[in-house]
């Protein structure tokens, strides 16, 4: 009986922890971050270790965590809603990932880049890209990022990423890119 009890109480232990996560909520799956702001980042299931400074390969290479499709500082757009400067509740994880990565180290400097879509005049359009640009490094510098090393930028309308007219193209349009300059 009491051994039946050992077992019984090992088993439900098992059962904890295999249930804990060793993911880091810094991560996202790859394919995450779809147009017009519905990226929301999640954690990855399984035994990945690139937190936000990088991890190892199964060869045992750095990755580089801005462009490990498994690291949510690969996600560099940040996605406003039609007429919106103010960060979506679902895009402000990957603005603090990018703060932590940006606090963590310190040589690294960024310009963030605003764009909008196609409609509305070319001066509206370069005011609102300056606005969503200047919302993203504000939350940077509101997570400690010095503002030395956050410029802010707008294009407007003139560097779209998609061309087409239509609701799909014009949420891919509307966001702001952190480029990291060195």
């Amino acid at each position: 009986m009491k051994n039946l009890r050992l077992t019984a109480l090992a088993g439900a232990i098992a059962l904890v922890l295999a249930g804990c996560s060793s993911t880091s909520l810094d991560q996202q799956p790859a394919g995450a971050g779809a147009a017009g702001g519905t990226a929301t980042p999640a954690a990855v299931s399984g035994s990945g270790t690139s937190g936000l400074n990088g991890g190892a390969n199964a060869g045992g290479a750095a990755l580089n965590p801005l462009t490990d499709p498994h690291n949510i500082l690969s996600h560099q757009s940040i996605y406003f809603e039609f007429n919106k400067s103010v960060i979506p509740d679902n895009e402000i994880a990957i603005v603090a990932a990018h703060a932590r990565f940006l606090v963590d180290n310190p040589t690294r400097t960024v310009r963030i880049e605003g764009n909008t879509d196609e409609r509305g005049t070319a001066e509206y359009n370069l005011a609102l890209g300056q606005r969503r640009a200047d919302a993203v490094r504000s939350r940077l510098e509101l997570l400690g990022v010095p503002a030395s090393r956050v410029e802010s930028v707008s294009y407007g309308k003139e560097h779209p990423r998609a061309l087409c007219h239509e609701e799909k193209c014009w949420a891919e349009n509307r966001r702001a890119d952190i480029v990291y300059t060195n």
